[in-house]
């Protein structure tokens, strides 16, 4: 009797070990799958922080562009040369058709 108890002990014993595995391996999986999904936001927040700061230095440098515009705007071009008065008139004409079809985009 004492042999078939100890067997009826060593295989409970068995039993509650594989269980116990077995719930290792579940919670292993469901960490891995959530690792997974920590790592997939990230790359997504991560993409769209890029992309924010791209549209940041585009704005950036749309602002600067305006701002030299506005510069040449009010320069006073009464005391330039001819040549110069061209040249002038060549860059506002240039800056204002960049900055202005941009904003209709």
């Amino acid at each position: 009797m004492d042999e078939i108890d100890k067997l009826r002990e060593v295989q409970a014993k068995s039993k509650e070990d594989r269980i116990e595995v077995l719930e290792r391996h579940q919670r292993i999986a469901a960490d891995k799958k959530e690792s997974a999904r920590l790592k997939h936001l990230a790359a997504q927040e991560n993409k769209e922080a890029k992309l924010l700061e791209r549209k940041g230095k585009m704005h950036d440098k749309e602002s600067k562009l305006l701002e030299t515009y506005k510069t040449l705007l009010t320069l006073d071009t009464s005391q330039m040369p001819e040549d110069l008065k061209a040249e002038h008139m060549i860059a506002l004409k240039s800056m204002r058709e960049k900055i202005f079809s941009n904003r209709a985009l």
